[in-house]
């Protein structure tokens, strides 16, 4: 795996992910419609060397602001669990080292060789995570943990309300890692890449042909 430098969010960050298949829309991959959109909005993406634009919404907003302190507070519920110091590492964009179309942004690396995903939902998402989590953020922890090269993922639901039941503001549960999935996630990634490379070479032929923009 290769480490990109720059910060999760900045522009820079943008650029590095731009045109690859990442962690948080890896449950596109699994059904061919969902897989050729995905592959379209890519192509949109090599073609304008522009990330798509997503307009975040106001639980999109919360969670952004809530993402610190969520990892505070899972580190704090780790440390007495630990007979070692637990710590949560910040890392930028991580590329694959099989496909260079390949890659994730993990919510943080572990020091007992995991990663976490922070998930600041909605009052009723985040407690319907306690008893099942979203297939969509499973697909993307265990293509996050393909892609890190990791053993497991803390899943890290946390919320600033209930303050009549603090135990619910946080949900931490050990999600290993699944062989078979990440088979099958990494046997649908190869077959959108080879979608892309073939879109994008007719994408080049038919603007060569036809374009006559200047």
């Amino acid at each position: 795996m290769i480490f990109c430098e720059a910060k999760q969010g900045s522009s820079e960050w943008l650029i590095d992910r731009l045109c690859r298949i990442t962690g948080s829309p890896a449950h596109k991959l699994s059904t061919p419609a969902k897989m050729k959109t995905y592959m379209d909005e890519l192509a949109v993406e090599a073609v304008t060397q522009e990330p798509t634009f997503i307009k975040p919404t106001k639980d999109m907003e919360r969670g952004t602001f809530l993402e610190p302190f969520a990892r505070d507070a899972f580190v704090q519920h780790m440390l007495p669990k630990t007979d070692f110091s637990f710590e949560v590492k910040e890392v930028g964009f991580i590329q694959s080292e099989l496909n260079s179309r390949w890659g994730c942004s993990v919510d943080g690396m572990t020091n007992d060789g995991g990663i976490i995903e922070v998930k600041c939902r909605n009052d009723k998402n985040h407690l319907a995570d306690f008893i099942s989590i979203k297939k969509e953020a499973m697909y993307q922890m265990q293509w996050n943990m393909f892609i890190s090269e990791t053993s497991h993922c803390y899943f890290v639901g946390f919320s600033d309300r209930f303050e009549s039941m603090p135990l619910a503001r946080l949900n931490v549960q050990k999600i290993e890692r699944d062989e078979e999935l990440i088979g099958k996630l990494k046997d649908w990634a190869e077959t959108a890449t080879n979608m892309l490379e073939l879109k994008l070479i007719e994408l080049q032929q038919c603007i060569e042909l036809f374009g006559a923009g200047k």
